[in-house]
């Protein structure tokens, strides 16, 4: 463990060394680049995903699914006081 924050900096020496500095410092902003293009494609897919099985277990249930505190603002706001 006390080497893996070594890890980093020797593999970009070696790749400067084979590749030049120029092309290694472009690879990595690349490799940046393409993990956070990644991530945010994930992030859609992902988000698409719970609302589509969120309407799925709607339509099962045949009503909303509210949170807890908006039944009990519904019932609050029906009842007469």
């Amino acid at each position: 463990m006390r080497l893996l924050p070594w890890v980093g900096p020797a593999i970009g020496a070696s790749l400067s060394d084979v590749f030049g500095q120029m092309t290694t410092i472009a690879m990595v902003a690349v490799l940046f680049l393409a993990m956070g293009y990644g991530l945010l494609v994930f992030s859609v897919v992902y988000a698409v995903a719970s609302v589509l099985e969120f309407r799925r277990l709607e339509r099962e249930l045949g009503r909303p699914i509210t949170l807890l505190s908006d039944r009990d603002f519904e019932r609050r706001t029906r009842s007469p006081a």
